[in-house]
């Protein structure tokens, strides 16, 4: 994950560039149980008559082997990591970004392996917490990390950081116009690299953000109270995420409820239908239509 970074006053490197500064929320922060409650309330269909009736579930057989499609027992962290950072994606995100650092005079064509570079300083930077960014180039003796200018120096790092771009679309529809692409790619790389076991689950999470987007929520029972709401479908024993969506307050369809539209969107775009998995869920999930 990159490390949050303010950018406004990078030209002076001189000056302190603060990370997770506050910044003032003027959107309304929705409660998901409440948004929940409402998504509900307004596809509550008063026609269902529920009555005894011998009704027998379709069971269809599991024949899936689960487990990893790729064997990754001789393969070195990195090559790991490459799995998943595949080709695809850095070429999007090389070719995006230089797309738009045609308009910054100053900024400098990026290449795949600099991109590879700038992604594992920011891993790093979660791991070696400074107070800015400036420390981690700073030649004072008692702080310094030299990991960090032998291998990219400041000026560079910042430039990118400055320019990096996902898409070039613009939908006014989408929320996720910009990143919506590299989602895709994201999503397409989880579910061709592993093949879940029979039993799987869908619940949501949080990811932590304070940014001032219309969909941010906040759960109080969760540790991370605010953020960005994903639907997960993962494996029970290995935990490993098969797919997952972002939740930006547009769940809700003609065809039916919330809670229904998440579950089957998840399934039929990770190919688990009618294949005998056993789906756990919780009770704002279920729905008369999912059986």
């Amino acid at each position: 994950m990159i490390a949050p970074m303010d950018f406004d006053d990078l030209d002076d490197l001189d000056q302190s560039i603060e990370i997770g500064h506050t910044r003032k929320r003027i959107c309304r922060i929705s409660s998901s149980e409440n948004s929940e409650v409402d998504q509900c309330d307004s596809f509550r269909n008063d026609n269902y008559m529920w009555k005894a009736e011998n009704h027998t579930p379709i069971i269809h057989d599991f024949s899936s082997v689960g487990g990893a499609t790729v064997s990754t027992q001789n393969l070195s962290r990195r090559e790991v990591f490459e799995l998943f950072f595949n080709e695809e994606l850095v070429t999007k995100l090389v070719t995006e970004t230089n797309k738009h650092g045609e308009t910054d005079a100053n900024f400098m064509p990026l290449s795949e392996d600099e991109l590879k570079v700038f992604i594992a300083l920011n891993i790093l930077m979660n791991l070696v917490s400074k107070p800015n960014i400036q420390s981690y180039w700073t030649v004072d003796q008692s702080i310094e990390t030299p990991y960090f200018k032998n291998i990219m120096g400041c000026k560079r790092f910042v430039s990118i950081a400055k320019n990096l771009h996902f898409s070039s679309n613009n939908n006014s529809n989408d929320a996720l116009t910009k990143i919506r692409e590299v989602i895709q790619i994201i999503k397409k790389t989880f579910i061709s690299m592993y093949v879940p076991r029979k039993n799987i689950s869908i619940d949501e999470s949080l990811m932590q953000c304070r940014s001032c987007l219309h969909y941010i929520q906040f759960i109080r029972t969760k540790q991370v109270r605010f953020g960005v709401k994903f639907y997960k479908l993962c494996d029970l024993k290995s935990r490993y995420i098969h797919n997952f969506n972002i939740y930006t307050e547009k769940d809700k369809s003609d065809t039916g409820s919330a809670s229904r539209n998440v579950v089957m969107n998840l399934l039929e775009e990770s190919e688990l239908l009618h294949k005998g998995y056993c789906l756990f869920i919780d009770n704002w999930y279920s729905s008369p239509k999912l059986y």
